[in-house]
């Protein structure tokens, strides 16, 4: 099994004021490009961001934007795109999402001299047209979520894991249903989500156990085990 690391950039966070968005750029986005081209540039990650996002450091930041054109110019970094302003696409109108895409697809163009193929759909939001917001912007892979897969086609899974509770507003704590580790939905990719658009799942049985280690909360050992375990036993996805 062949580890991706995707590294989420969004400027447009509810909670993050524009005063600091230079400090968030320097001491995070430039930090991953300096640390990975200085101490692993054997290793490959993707960079993901928003039209906003990338935009913002473009005029607070260039030199900083430069490095990322390095990274994804020497083949060390794959940049990944999504909706401008990062919202959830599933809040608004098919049409709004569309160009919520485009807009951020010529940021892309402007800034970085390329638009991207992967897309990432912000808070895995879904409707039955959101992926083709994404494939008619351009997008040919887009980011899918195992947990709503699986609530939405097995109900045994559903009975447990969704919340009935409406003041509980962190899923961290919520029931787990007893899965086996090598479900093929959570390796392979999906083909054709809409025709000509691809997808591929994230989980939060990896994000929770991955933003813990981040935020001190999770050991790395701890961290790692629960990588290996989702990984399962077929090492082919």
């Amino acid at each position: 099994m062949k580890y991706v690391a995707i590294f989420h950039a969004n400027l447009n966070y509810a909670f993050l004021l524009p005063e600091k968005y230079e400090f968030v750029i320097r001491k995070s986005y430039e930090m991953i490009f300096d640390v990975f081209r200085n101490k692993f540039p054997k290793c490959k990650f993707v960079f993901e961001a928003s039209g906003f996002t990338i935009e913002e450091m473009a005029k607070r930041c260039p030199d900083v934007i430069e490095k990322l054109k390095d990274a994804v110019k020497s083949g060390q970094c794959e940049f990944m795109g999504s909706p401008y302003a990062h919202p959830m696409v599933a809040n608004f109108p098919e049409k709004d999402g569309y160009w919520s895409n485009v807009f951020a697809m010529e940021a892309y163009d402007k800034y970085l001299g390329f638009r991207p193929v992967s897309g990432w759909n912000p808070e895995c939001s879904w409707m039955q047209y959101v992926p083709k917001t994404f494939k008619d912007a351009g997008f040919k892979n887009l980011t899918l979520d195992f947990e709503s897969y699986l609530y939405s086609t097995r109900p045994e899974i559903a009975k447990v894991e969704k919340n009935p509770l409406k003041n509980l507003s962190w899923g961290g704590n919520l029931p787990w249903y007893n899965l086996d580790p090598d479900d093929k939905a959570l390796h392979f990719p999906f083909k054709d989500v809409v025709p000509g658009l691809n997808g591929f799942v994230r989980s939060d049985r990896l994000t929770i156990k991955s933003v813990g280690y981040f935020t001190g909360n999770v050991t790395l050992k701890d961290y790692i085990d629960n990588v290996v375990y989702w990984t399962g036993k077929n090492k082919g996805g």
